[in-house]
């Protein structure tokens, strides 16, 4: 798997059951002497590093595992923490809204004949949006290596998967 995109996803069919998969997945990820933990319950599974191991940027797999008629399909995504993701979106979220914001008042104050300051946000929120941006791809940059070892470490759980895409279901 190329780990190319900010939050690569995955899918894989197994010839083991989905109860099986998820009984061995308890067993493994409460062993104290692996680097690995994380929880597996009857609907979602997350393996991510122990505490020891990490820094801000570490990375964690969240997937789910379905039946499927040849044994069970393995759908996730490797990514970092969901507080990192949701802290990221919400700056991205709001320098959109900022731009947005400083063009209708700059608009406006444009219309009414006085100078429009607020268009300053645009650039400005931009400038922001794109600092972030490039501290993500370092931060993922910084990551890599622990996002393929957590991805192989995955991959080594599982009995022969069949790297799957979508038109294939």
């Amino acid at each position: 798997m190329a780990i190319t995109t900010l939050r690569p996803r995955f899918r894989y069919i197994t010839h083991e059951s989905k109860a099986e998969l998820y009984k061995k997945l308890r067993k493994v990820l409460n062993d104290p002497d692996s680097r690995f933990g994380g929880h597996a319950f009857d609907y979602q599974a997350t393996i991510d590093f122990k505490p020891e191991e990490r820094h801000y940027w570490t990375p964690q797999i969240d997937f789910s595992i379905e039946d499927h008629p040849e044994g069970a399909i393995i759908r996730g995504l490797v990514g970092p923490r969901p507080a990192i993701w949701t802290s990221f979106m919400f700056i991205y979220t709001l320098m959109g809204l900022l731009a947005i914001g400083g063009l209708v008042i700059g608009m406006g104050q444009w219309t009414m004949g006085n100078s429009p300051v607020a268009l300053w946000l645009i650039p400005a929120a931009g400038i922001v949006y794109l600092i972030f941006f490039f501290i993500a791809k370092t931060g993922k940059k910084m990551a890599h290596d622990q996002s393929v070892e957590i991805h192989e470490y995955l991959l080594s759980l599982l009995h022969d998967p069949k790297h799957i895409s979508l038109d294939e279901l």
